[in-house]
C-alpha cells in the first residue's frame, strides 16, 4: 500500500560496495571511500575497511559532497563506519 508521502520512511542505514567504492548512508550523513576491489573476498574488505579512511558529508548542508566533515563529526563518522563494517561482515561465508 502506498502512503502518498503521509507515512515517514523508517529510520535505516543504507550501504553499498561496488568494486571497492564503498559508502554508508544514514539520514543526512554519507560516509564514502575507495578501498580497492576485493573481488568478492569480504574478509579482505572488512580488514581494509577497518584500517581505511573515509570521508563524511552532511548531505543536507552539502549535497554536492564538497566538504569532508569527518574530523568535526567524529561520533557520526565512527557510527557509520561501524555499521558499514558490520554490514560487510554479513557477506563473509
Amino acid at each position: 500500500m502506498r502512503s502518498g508521502g503521509i507515512e515517514p520512511i523508517a529510520d535505516r542505514y543504507l550501504f553499498w560496495d561496488l568494486y571497492g567504492s564503498q559508502a554508508a548512508l544514514h539520514g543526512r550523513w554519507k560516509l564514502g571511500g575507495e578501498l580497492g576491489n576485493h573481488h568478492g573476498h569480504f574478509d579482505k574488505a572488512v580488514q581494509e575497511a577497518e584500517q581505511g579512511q573515509y570521508e563524511l558529508y552532511d548531505l543536507k548542508k552539502d549535497p554536492g559532497e564538497t566538504h569532508d566533515v569527518a574530523a568535526t563529526e567524529p561520533e557520526i563518522y565512527r557510527d557509520l563506519k561501524r555499521h558499514h563494517i558490520d554490514w560487510l561482515r554479513t557477506a563473509i561465508p
